[in-house]
């Protein structure tokens, strides 16, 4: 089986996804360590959508989680398509990763929860361990990209699946060469 075929997984794309899936696990525990803070303090949510609201917009989940919520949704999009990284976007990601679960100080949350929640802690383990997975970069190899400059590459990429989707559509219409 040829390595240039889409269902041929790279090692890099392989750890990427290990990387997305134990962030999730590790995202999802987060929102309910915060959600069980918020609540004790201000009462239960009415819906999840009244929960949603909160996390999205209180200035106080912004500094921690938000970030952590766009580089799941940059990485997700980043593997949906067939194409094999590159050990540099391989690198990047882990660059831009580490920070988000690497605990602060006393009034960090993340530090707090991570300390008080063994759930939270394994998780951290495993997404650590992912991250050690990856390829570094040097600083200068990386200091030029951007969460803006990765999320155009990952839109450029779509656009380019999708045109070759609608081709690909154009000519099955066309139907045989006659």
């Amino acid at each position: 089986m040829s390595d240039d075929l889409p269902s041929s997984k790279s090692p890099l794309k392989s750890a990427l996804q290990t990387l997305a899936a134990e962030l999730t696990v590790l995202h999802k525990l987060l929102l309910q360590a915060a959600k069980a803070d918020w609540e004790r303090t201000h009462g239960t949510f009415a819906s999840p959508m009244a929960f949603f609201q909160v996390i999205t917009h209180e200035p106080t989940f912004g500094p921690w989680l938000k970030p952590m919520t766009q580089l799941l949704t940059l990485l997700d999009e980043f593997l949906e398509g067939d194409e094999r990284p590159t050990s540099l976007e391989a690198a990047v990601i882990r660059r831009d990763a580490a920070p988000l679960v690497t605990p602060g100080g006393a009034e960090d949350p993340y530090a707090r929860i991570l300390q008080e929640n063994p759930e939270v802690t394994v998780a951290h383990a495993a997404v650590k361990r992912a991250l050690e997975a990856l390829p570094p970069a040097s600083e200068e190899e990386t200091t030029s990209e951007s969460l803006h400059e990765k999320h155009a590459w990952i839109e450029g990429r779509r656009h380019a699946r999708r045109q070759s989707k609608l081709e690909l559509l154009r000519l099955s219409k066309r139907g045989p060469k006659q």
